[in-house]
């Protein structure tokens, strides 16, 4: 076989990932040699490097000498030189996590694979990025999405290090340089990671960017974010099989999962070496404390006949839980409470989405952030992150499941649940960790979780209860006659009903109607690749039902 030249980048690349070229490929001599030979250019090198890098060796709990460590292709001077935040000015709990993951036995300062359950807003990103600057070595961090992404950039500048690289949202203006010269940290998202695991195919399909960050490249320490994720079968393979790092942190504010597979994480990371409950951490003065009520609504006999005629955990069955008319006007009381100053409203039921989303915009006086879903583009959720943080008097936005774990509003004081469709101790837990962070502006904060009496969410709402012992839960039954809620308007939720939103039986068998209708639309709609597109059902909800309640 001829004799083939390397171009001076992809000569690079093989040097950064420790790969011994093919026999026949060999350096350039000089510029000409490039031209007029047969040369390997950067894409095929990455292919070639894809198929064959070795694994590295790091089981579960490893330990590996940090002498070692940074002796390896892994040492990154830009982290070792990191001089901001130093490690006495860190909360009590944020030192104790790092140095159980370091250790000094006989002599030899040494590191290793571990994770960390942490609450939410208790600064486990910071305390992970300093120990990625103490161990002095180029870091990978995965996460569930861009703005977490942007969220450690911010916390890696803040320790000194700018040289950090987020896949997917900042752009390589040069590619033989950034070869050259590769960023210290280098953030992905799952999703992005995923697309190199095994059974996705590696080098025929992802993009080259992809492929010398997260199979070439080698790493001193992976960090998984959110890592209750990690079990799924992807981001396991591509974890385990395809990104090249000595050691491993797996960190979450809870591992719970609903498939039972939290011990996963375990068994690709490493044991628990850190623990921090919400209640530790209020006592310790690092969280706000958040009370947590569930308000069981009533549910007309009209809609509940029509709920229990349906097939059992249907779409349609929850559709009509979360637009109980009488849920709707508890909503609307909680949001017209001024002690409520910046609220986010969960509804995961794509379905009913914008339907709630109405009966949010109805009340005066709220900036209104906009909707946070899993669609949502990049720069449509930084504004809505922007809005949510800067925008003057209360605001109220309406997020999805994909903002459980998505964004950081310091002084957010308020989350309501209107959409209950299971039992998950990780999403509550989430949930309520986004009013959990500390903020002068408010000492303590709240969340609720709406549930239609006599249908499923009642019954996800006690067993996430019994199955999460650590948050203490007020249990609110709606009557016709209470004191409103939160002590607010006489009458309480129901008093009025028939000049609120319900008003009678007619308005109730309207409102099923349109829930129905809206649920077959989207099914249509997503079948057709279009489910953002308003349906008919809710421009039917907004003329004839909302209009009565302005």
């Amino acid at each position: 076989m001829p004799e083939r030249r390397l171009t001076p980048v992809a000569a690079r690349l093989f040097e950064l990932s420790g790969v011994a070229p093919f026999v026949d490929w060999k350096p350039s001599v000089d510029r000409a040699s490039i031209h007029y030979a047969d040369h390997v250019d950067v894409d095929e090198a990455l292919s070639y490097i894809a198929a064959r890098a070795p694994a590295i060796d790091a089981p579960p709990g490893a330990r590996v000498s940090i002498g070692e460590l940074r002796r390896g292709l892994v040492a990154s001077a830009a982290m070792q030189a990191a001089s901001g935040v130093p490690l006495d000015a860190l909360y009590e709990h944020q030192r104790a996590a790092i140095f159980s993951v370091l250790s000094h036995d006989d002599g030899v300062a040494a590191a290793k694979s571990a994770t960390w359950v942490m609450a939410c807003g208790v600064g486990k990103t910071l305390a992970a990025a300093k120990l990625a600057t103490l161990l002095g070595v180029r870091t990978l961090v995965t996460v569930p999405n861009k703005e977490t992404a942007l969220q450690w950039r911010a916390e890696f500048a803040r320790l000194g290090v700018s040289a950090v690289h987020v896949h997917g949202v900042d752009a390589v203006a040069k590619r033989a340089a950034f070869v050259r010269d590769p960023p210290a940290v280098v953030v992905l998202t799952y999703a992005a990671l995923s697309m190199l695991a095994p059974r996705q195919g590696t080098a025929a399909s992802a993009p080259w960017e992809l492929l010398f960050l997260g199979r070439a490249l080698p790493y001193g320490l992976h960090v998984l974010d959110e890592c209750h994720v990690l079990p799924a079968r992807t981001y396991a393979a591509a974890t385990q099989g395809v990104v090249r790092a000595r050691l491993r942190l797996a960190m979450t504010a809870s591992l719970s999962r609903s498939d039972g597979k939290q011990a996963d994480v375990a068994a690709i990371v490493g044991p628990v070496s850190f623990r921090l409950s919400g209640a530790q951490a209020h006592a310790s003065g690092c969280a706000t404390r958040v009370s947590y009520r569930v308000h069981e609504v009533p549910t007309p006999a009209a809609m509940l006949a029509a709920y229990r005629a349906l097939p059992k955990g249907s779409d349609e069955q929850r559709a009509l839980a979360v637009l109980n008319p009488r849920k709707a006007e508890v909503l609307m009381l909680l949001l017209r409470d001024a002690a409520h100053r910046k609220v986010v409203v969960y509804c995961d039921k794509l379905a009913v989405l914008d339907m709630v989303e109405r009966v949010v915009r109805l009340v005066n006086g709220l900036h209104f952030a906009g909707v946070f879903r899993g669609d949502t583009p990049h720069a449509e959720r930084c504004a809505f992150l922007r809005a949510m943080r800067e925008a003057p008097g209360r605001v109220v936005g309406v997020v999805t499941r994909a903002g459980s774990t998505s964004f950081d509003v310091q002084d957010l004081d308020t989350v309501i649940e209107v959409d209950v469709g299971d039992a998950s101790v990780q999403k509550i837990t989430q949930r309520l960790g986004r009013a959990q962070r500390v903020h002068a502006a408010k000492p303590t904060a709240r969340m609720y979780s709406l549930v239609s009496a006599g249908t499923h969410e009642v019954e996800f709402a006690r067993e996430r209860a019994t199955a999460w012992p650590e948050c203490a839960v007020e249990w609110h039954k709606e009557g016709g006659a209470e004191g409103g809620v939160e002590g607010g308007a006489e009458g309480g939720a129901e008093g009025g009903a028939e000049g609120g939103v319900e008003g009678g039986d007619s308005r109730v068998n309207e409102i099923v109607a349109l829930a129905l209708g809206a649920v077959r639309e989207h099914r249509a709609r997503r079948a057709r690749g279009n489910p953002t597109k308003p349906s008919a059902a809710l421009r039917r909800f907004r003329r004839r039902v909302l209009s009565r309640t302005s």
